[in-house]
């Protein structure tokens, strides 16, 4: 009799412990499906995010790196989100892209053998310095205030990427780079504007695409390979202050430049590709104190 009391009593015990400990485990990938609702069906929901072989618990499959790097970190309640995000700038999984770039592209950022297969460099601004993910190099004033990149109002603001080591140089003579902006009223003479600058030799050669409320323009700053400076193309667009709005520009191996506004395609230019064969790519904003967010990169 008492070893049937005993046995009952384990296996009450176990009934009662099995949850919490699911529980726990479920409340992480929660805040992680909460974090990334576009990570895709191979990741949300996903155990294996964190553990070898799907499974879950100290008295499971063990922790990958991704898993491990969560595990550092404070991660009960509330912490468990910033858990998340402090960790997106590291490569957890060795394979040369970083943990957020690894989301973005819908690939386990806990296994090696799972890489994104286009994205080169994404940043959402929620990590790091006042600039985003450390491989920002930073020109002019800029800050970051609730999770976007803000440029100062009072001068010309630029700010540069390449992607992380072993990603691929980034040459742009043939690419996607995309971000979204917000165009804020302030009371100074220049437009609000917003920039993406690819082809980025120097602060005197690099090219641009360039918005404000009424016009979209192409063009390039400085002589680089057959092109001379100047804008080549200007085209009216009508983007209301205070809106979050987004711009992807795309090159072709033909040097053909298109450039989508929330969706639609804009403008379009071409160029030479010749001088600019390390070209960076970036941000720009002209007195205007412009918000932009989620910049990303692609072949």
């Amino acid at each position: 009799m008492r070893s049937k009391r005993l046995y009952t009593a384990f296996f009450v015990m176990a009934l009662i412990g099995i949850p919490s400990v699911v529980l726990a485990f479920g409340s992480y990938q929660d805040a992680f499906d909460v974090l990334y609702p576009k990570a895709g069906v191979g990741l949300i929901g996903n155990c294996g995010i964190c553990h070898q072989g799907g499974g879950i618990g100290n008295g499971g499959q063990r922790r990958n790196g991704y898993g491990t790097a969560f595990a550092a970190l404070p991660h009960t309640g509330t912490s468990t989100s910033l858990a998340i995000t402090k960790i997106e700038p590291l490569d957890s999984d060795g394979d040369t892209f970083t943990n957020l770039t690894e989301i973005s592209g819908k690939t386990n950022p806990g296994d090696v053998a799972s890489k994104p297969a286009k994205i080169l460099f994404v940043d959402n601004f929620r990590n790091d310095s006042a600039t985003g993910a450390s491989v920002w190099q930073q020109a002019g004033v800029w800050s970051r205030a609730g999770q976007v990149l803000t440029s100062s109002e009072l001068r010309v603001d630029r700010a540069l990427a390449k992607p992380p080591a072993g990603n691929g140089a980034l040459t742009f003579s043939t690419g996607v780079i995309q971000t979204k902006f917000n165009l804020n009223a302030i009371a100074v003479p220049t437009p609000a504007n917003a920039s993406i600058i690819f082809g980025f030799v120097s602060a005197t050669q690099y090219r641009f695409v360039k918005v404000t409320t009424s016009q979209v323009s192409i063009g390039q700053v400085g002589t680089m390979g057959n092109d001379t400076a100047g804008t080549k193309v200007t085209r009216p667009v009508n983007l209301p202050l205070d809106t979050v709005h987004t711009m992807k520009v795309v090159i072709t191996p033909l040097g053909k430049v298109s450039v989508f506004i929330n969706g639609a395609r804009a403008a379009k230019a071409t160029f030479t590709f010749t001088s600019n064969a390390t070209g960076k790519i970036g941000y720009q904003a002209t007195k205007s104190k412009t918000q932009f967010d989620d910049f990303l990169s692609s072949k």
